[in-house]
């Protein structure tokens, strides 16, 4: 299995394609690669982009879509934001795979094709065409339009297994592209199932660390918050923030609260990374609720999150870190990083943070991907989608040679 990634920021797509070559030559060893995935500004007419890459290194498959920003050899490009728009600059990034005995599997979706949600695993199987042995990794892309990509989230955990996505939303202000298979598509969602000698592990950093304590939820209605512990819940939040340190409550007040809602119930202590992380919207002082962005239930452990450059940093090394002990982790050929526009320079106030924090503590491993306006990934046994998050692919064969 050998990974290749590489980022050009040039005006003329002709001459982006001889930088991309150049530097992705090595990658070319063993002939034409088995996947190309792309990421580029919609500065670049994206047929044309999918008729320089199948010419100049001639992929089976091919994946990709249009973004704010681009990652590619281990490098972040973000477009520059004037006011409240994103400038339209060049910037394309490219990464290509060989992956001997590896199967891959193409799909797209629009929002009416998905099967209902009670439907049984059968249902899901039949419309992606994708039999679930050996069971897939799937790498997903979704345009802004698809409405239903938490519904697809939940059908492909449920149909082939859990935490096997990883992906993220095409990210530009408007006219989003997805290239599937050389094809043009402004809308739906579009992915390839990998299956065969390939692992998929995955770091999943969501920038946030705990505050206060874990409370189970015991009244809750949808999206309002009304009773922590039997206690109100705007009451325990008081509590919280008076208890916070000066540093902190600032925090708070600067960069809002978020709410972790704990992945799973069956562990004895629950640490930094168990907790799905949704934004608190509001606290509607007249209904006694905190209005959060996620549907509560009653008996849910959840605890208030607060975060910024420093904790985002601290929690993806903390990630990185435990992913390296792992006894997988030397065998990593390739990873792909689904990161939030709201990271990058615009959190950390430079370029390349996340990118080469991963390259200091996992190698050098080559590293694509884009900033996206929503991450796909899994925390604990279920896939999520998240905001002002950073979530890693990274691929090994199963089988060593």
């Amino acid at each position: 299995m050998q990974w290749a990634s590489a980022l050009s920021v040039q005006s003329q797509l002709s001459h982006a394609f001889t930088e991309l070559k150049r530097q992705l030559t090595p990658a070319l060893e063993f002939g034409a690669p088995d996947l190309a995935i792309v990421f580029f500004t919609p500065y670049f007419d994206a047929a044309e982009i999918a008729a320089q890459i199948q010419r100049h290194f001639g992929p089976r498959y091919l994946l990709g879509c249009s973004a704010s920003g681009v990652i590619g050899g281990a490098r972040e490009f973000e477009s520059p934001i004037n006011q409240t728009h994103i400038e339209l600059v060049p910037a394309l990034s490219l990464t290509l795979a060989h992956l001997p005995g590896v199967e891959i599997e193409p799909f797209h979706l629009q929002n009416d094709d998905l099967p209902d949600l009670d439907s049984p695993p059968q249902a899901w199987i039949e419309r992606l065409q994708i039999t679930p042995e050996p069971a897939p990794y799937f790498i997903l892309l979704a345009n802004t339009d698809f409405a239903n990509l938490p519904g697809l989230l939940l059908g492909l955990d449920f149909a082939y297994g859990p935490g096997r996505t990883i992906g993220g939303i095409a990210s530009f202000q408007e006219d989003n592209i997805l290239l599937h298979q050389g094809k043009v598509m402004g809308t739906g969602a579009a992915g390839l199932a990998l299956k065969g000698n390939i692992t998929m592990d995955t770091v999943v950093a969501q920038g946030c660390r705990p505050i206060g304590q874990p409370l189970s939820i015991t009244a809750c209605n949808t999206h309002y918050l009304t009773e922590l512990d039997d206690r109100q819940a705007i009451e325990v939040l008081s509590q919280t923030y008076h208890e916070l340190t000066p540093e902190d409550q600032e925090l708070l007040r600067s960069n809002g609260l978020f709410l972790g809602i704990a992945s799973t119930e069956f562990v004895e202590e629950f640490n930094q990374g168990d907790f799905l992380i949704r934004t608190v919207y509001n606290i509607d002082q007249t209904k006694g609720a905190i209005v959060i962005a996620e549907t509560l239930r009653p008996g849910q452990t959840v605890q208030f999150h607060l975060r910024d450059a420093k904790t985002a940093a601290t929690d993806l090394q903390t990630m990185l870190q435990r992913y390296q002990a792992q006894d997988g982790a030397p065998h990593t050929a390739g990873g792909l990083l689904f990161t939030c526009t709201g990271r990058g320079q615009h959190l950390y106030g430079h370029p390349d943070h996340d990118s080469n924090l991963f390259t200091s503590i996992v190698g050098d491993v080559p590293l694509g991907g884009f900033f996206c306006n929503g991450e796909i990934g899994p925390v604990g046994p279920t896939t999520y989608l998240h905001g002002y998050t950073s979530a890693f692919g990274l691929f090994r064969p199963k089988k060593l040679s």
